[in-house]
């Protein structure tokens, strides 16, 4: 433990806290939070590091403690295929990251949640999260923000197709 500690994510400028855990490569870059680089790597495909742009093989999101001055190194963690130590982890395969098992169930699928905004319908997919909200609730998800946008299922926005504003 050497470097001192960023207080927020770089790219987001969210807070790190227990709702946005900060998350380092073998560079040992910090100030880049989980969601940012779960969206960089499952999104965009992108599995380099942004400050350096190290290629990195797996990136660790880690508990954040305001107490404490430093941030732990990646060389303080054991990898051993899909596990990790310490801790109780939970290995990411499309972004390959590893997150603590709690923040994991709480934060990041959630994300993933191709559940209708307005009942409790889940989809196996956007196609047909996108079909159920226009046969059942005559709304609308745009195309051009579904293929370009870099968002994951649950940010989609939803639209009422007779008005431009947002549903």
């Amino acid at each position: 433990m050497t470097s001192e500690k960023i207080t927020e994510c770089m790219i987001c400028t969210e807070k790190f806290g227990d709702n946005r855990l900060p998350a380092i490569g073998v560079c040992d870059h910090d100030g880049i939070c989980s969601v940012c680089f779960l969206r960089m790597r499952a999104l965009g495909k992108d599995m380099s590091c942004p400050m350096c742009k190290v290629k990195l093989e797996q990136v660790i999101c880690y508990p954040y403690n305001s107490k404490s001055a430093e941030v732990p190194l990646f060389s303080s963690f054991q990898i051993w295929n899909e596990n990790l130590s310490p801790g109780d982890n939970t290995y990411d395969h499309q972004s390959a990251m590893f997150f603590p098992t709690k923040y994991y169930r709480k934060k990041v699928e959630p994300l993933w949640s191709r559940t209708c905004s307005m009942c409790p319908e889940t989809n196996r997919d956007l196609k047909q999260l996108r079909g159920h909200l226009q046969s059942q609730h005559n709304l609308h998800m745009c195309m051009l923000c579904m293929d370009n946008k870099q968002s994951f299922p649950s940010e989609q926005k939803i639209y009422n197709q007779s008005s431009v504003s947002l549903v």
